[in-house]
């Protein structure tokens, strides 16, 4: 092993204490490896306790003809009502239910709400009026739709040139500063 073949000489003293070293830090890492998979078992034995204690619970309410305060009490550990979202155009409110001996259960078809964006939610506004606007057009006879076409390329190449005129002022004016 490693002492023997320092006593022996066939490793010297400086490779012994590498070595010596890298043992220990090895040793240490096993160790911490050790704790944390102790840690990780107690919390698994827990859990199972739990899901055996919540099977008896349910075993002794098969049947609840009435739901009364102490049946919640023993289910729910606590309700947590979240302040009311009203950005999307209705009221959403996201209530999060805690029940004993159950960890991080989520009722199906309840998330927890985005965060609003207001850049998002101008987009989706801007979109739907774009379709209802272009499914109005194409209602429209084909001699309506062109003059709309029409008046629409007009407007837009004057909103173009008055920029163009404005960038160009823009311009001149610094050109001028400048000399």
């Amino acid at each position: 092993m490693l002492s023997e073949d320092k006593v022996n000489g066939s490793l010297s003293a400086k490779r012994f204490e590498i070595l010596a070293a890298e043992y220990e830090a090895e040793q240490d890492g096993l160790e911490r490896q050790i704790d944390e998979l102790k840690v990780t078992l107690e919390d698994y034995s827990e859990g199972t306790g739990n899901a055996e204690k919540f099977i008896a619970m349910e075993q002794r309410y098969t049947e609840i003809p009435e739901l009364t305060g102490t049946i919640l009490n023993e289910y729910i550990d606590k309700i947590i009502v979240h302040e009311a979202d009203r950005s999307r155009g209705r009221r959403e409110q996201f209530v999060e239910v805690i029940f004993n001996l159950i960890d991080g259960f989520t009722i199906p078809g309840q998330e927890a709400p985005e965060p609003f964006d207001p850049v998002a939610h101008r987009r989706a506004l801007q979109r739907a009026a774009y379709y209802r606007n272009k499914e109005k057009l194409l209602k429209e006879p084909e001699e309506v739709q062109e003059a709309i076409r029409i008046r629409r390329n007009g407007y837009n190449k004057k909103c173009r040139d008055k920029k163009r005129a404005e960038r160009e002022n823009a311009k001149a004016l610094e050109a001028a500063k400048v000399a």
